[in-house]
């Protein structure tokens, strides 16, 4: 269990924000400071601190991201929707294949 909570610890470190709960028990949510001061917070929706703490460091890729496209990529398999299969014929994905960059 030790070895747990040292690798936990070392996790929050390396977030940007800071990770915390509203009530005993409660959900998590993560505090990230932006330009100029503003701060912005976001409900984690879990209870786990490894859960919160792994999409806080995917809400961090977001931030960091170098243009408004890969961030949307990012929210994008955040979500989940990069993951979901395409069935299409041979032909269908030779010719999205031979159009994607």
């Amino acid at each position: 269990m030790k070895k747990e909570q040292k690798r936990i610890s070392k996790r929050m470190k390396e977030l940007r924000g800071k990770l915390r709960k509203k009530a005993k028990g409660g959900k998590y949510y993560y505090r990230l400071t932006i330009t100029n001061g503003v701060r912005k917070e976001f409900a984690l929706k879990t209870t786990d601190e490894a859960e919160a703490i792994q999409k806080a460091a995917d809400l961090d890729a977001v931030y960091e991201a170098p243009n408004q496209e890969v961030a949307f990529a990012q929210i994008n398999a955040i979500k989940g929707f990069s993951k979901r299969a395409m069935q299409l014929t041979f032909a269908e994905g030779w010719e999205k294949y031979s159009s994607h960059p």
